[in-house]
């Protein structure tokens, strides 16, 4: 998925990146654990197991400023 979003970043602003092991979090294991990659921003899943570009879009679309 990283290298996905990242080859689709010459499209689309992304202002912050933060990569997180879920593993290294019991909570997130909770949230995430079968959801990896996910990628998230805020309490919002934009999308879980592989990139989703129409999903990022729509996401960027309704937020002032993107990610």
């Amino acid at each position: 998925m990283l290298q996905q979003l990242l080859e689709f970043h010459g499209e689309l602003p992304v202002n912050q990146l933060e990569i997180i092991d879920v593993d290294s979090s019991a909570q997130w294991q909770r949230d995430y654990g079968e959801r990896v990659p996910v990628l998230v921003c805020g309490q919002h899943i934009i999308c879980e197991y592989f990139f989703d570009p129409l999903s990022y879009k729509q996401y960027l679309n309704g937020q002032q400023g993107g990610l």
